[in-house]
């Protein structure tokens, strides 16, 4: 069974929403660039769950919540994605960033996101 199928019950149940927020950028050397940007909706909470990342060459990922990184994952040309589970809370309000600084000396396009479950 996939893992998805695990929470849709429970978002059944409680009237929740489970969501991918994701996206695209072209990376510009030596720069940190704004791939995704989540607010938590005003009388919501969330909990984080993951983060996946990926790119066409060697990227630095950082994850803000609030403007200070929490997660860090680099991907590179030999293993193009990343991803890793995390599990934390998020209250009304809370910003996520996902950035990326591209490592190489020209521009190249990465994606990457969040998959987050508000409650």
């Amino acid at each position: 069974m996939a893992q998805g199928y695990a929470y849709e019950p429970v978002n059944e149940l409680l009237g929740n929403n489970a969501t991918t927020i994701y996206g695209t950028v072209t990376g510009v050397p030596s720069s940190e660039n704004t791939i995704m940007t989540y607010t938590v909706p005003a009388g919501k909470t969330a909990v984080l769950k993951s983060i996946f990342g990926e790119g066409g060459t060697d990227g630095l990922f950082t994850l803000y919540i609030n403007a200070v990184a929490f997660w860090q994952g680099r991907n590179a040309w030999t293993q193009r994605s990343i991803q890793s589970a995390l599990a934390k809370a998020l209250a009304t309000g809370d910003i996520v960033q996902l950035t990326v600084k591209n490592q190489k000396s020209t521009n190249h396009t990465f994606t990457g996101g969040v998959y987050v479950y508000e409650l």
